[in-house]
Formats: structure tokens, C-alpha cells, sequence
């Protein structure tokens, strides 16, 4: 994983989604999926002081964690 920078297996996964909607999915589709899959743990970290997070990919889910 790349320093503040997104889990590659959590990219691989959201990839993998994309494809299982099919041909008409766009990227919009996929922004918002992801927005509606880590909104709730942005929420609670900004809450929580960080500044910064990372996502990662945690026993099949996305996690939201403060980083640095």
C-alpha cells in the first residue's frame, strides 16, 4: 500500500464490482457506490480528528482508518 494511498486489493475489488454491473455501469456508478460504502467511516473518523485516512480492504470489507 502506498504511503495515505489506497489498498490495491480494495482497487481490485471495487474494479470487480464495476464489472459485475455490467456494460452500462459508468465511473459515476462506481464513485458512488464507494461513496455509499465508506461514508458512514469518514464520518466517524473526521469525528474522531483525523485528518487524514486509508482505505483498506478488512476480512472481505472496506475499512476506513486514520492515517498518519
Amino acid at each position: 500500500m502506498g504511503e495515505g494511498g489506497i489498498d490495491a486489493q480494495l482497487l481490485f475489488e471495487m474494479m470487480r464490482r464495476q464489472s459485475r454491473l455490467g456494460p452500462s455501469a459508468s465511473a459515476r456508478d462506481l464513485v458512488r457506490a464507494i461513496e455509499e460504502t465508506i461514508g458512514d467511516g469518514l464520518i466517524e473518523a473526521r469525528q474522531g480528528g483525523a485528518k487524514r485516512v486509508r482505505l483498506a480492504m478488512r476480512d472481505g470489507s472496506i475499512a476506513v482508518e486514520p492515517a498518519g
